[in-house]
């Protein structure tokens, strides 16, 4: 009993981050619907900006999160697949090659370069389909657990809750095995 309760409690603790993470991105689109209706609610192009801008600059890091996540939790390790930016080089005429243009700084050259591969790495559009799936797939499977000891809490105003509350903790709770063990 008392290895099932502490597996339990890692399992809980996982989903919390498992959830945090998965609902970064949401929280970007409920914080721009906040600004838009702070605004007024006339206009909503900055709300948008906002979600799009805060929702590419999530989706690397959020992948990254969860990949070393799975590598920590699982031991599966699972490449980023980035590409990798070539140096630029200075020709002789003085412009300054960065693989794709020539440029007249080497500032201008690596900005450039880093905007094109953000552009066209799939790696990155991979990463934006993730944090747009993340939420739904993981997210929101990750808070039925947590939602019911909430609901166990809460419940003690409201007697049935508590059994649902514990019905559904005990029924959903995640266990700290890792995938593969046996």
């Amino acid at each position: 009993m008392g290895k099932w309760v502490a597996s339990a409690c890692v399992g809980f603790v996982r989903a919390g981050v498992v959830m945090t993470v998965a609902m970064l991105v949401p929280a970007v689109w409920a914080a721009a619907v906040v600004l838009w209706v702070w605004v007024g609610g006339g206009i909503w192009i900055p709300a948008l900006i906002w979600a799009a801008i805060g929702t590419l600059a999530l989706s690397r890091p959020v992948a990254r999160m969860v990949r070393a996540l799975v590598a920590k939790w699982t031991g599966t390790v699972i490449p980023g697949g980035y590409r990798q930016a070539e140096p630029v080089t200075q020709l002789s005429t003085g412009y300054w090659w960065n693989g794709f243009t020539y440029e007249r700084s080497r500032r201008d050259a690596v900005r450039d370069q880093r905007w094109r591969i953000l552009v066209r790495d799939p790696a990155n559009w991979r990463d934006l389909r993730f944090v747009a799936i993340v939420p739904i797939a993981v997210g929101v499977p990750a808070a039925v657990p947590l939602a019911g000891v909430v609901a166990a809490v809460l419940g003690f105003a409201q007697p049935w809750l508590v059994v649902l509350g514990v019905v559904v903790a005990i029924g959903s709770a995640p266990t700290g095995v890792t995938c593969g063990a046996s």
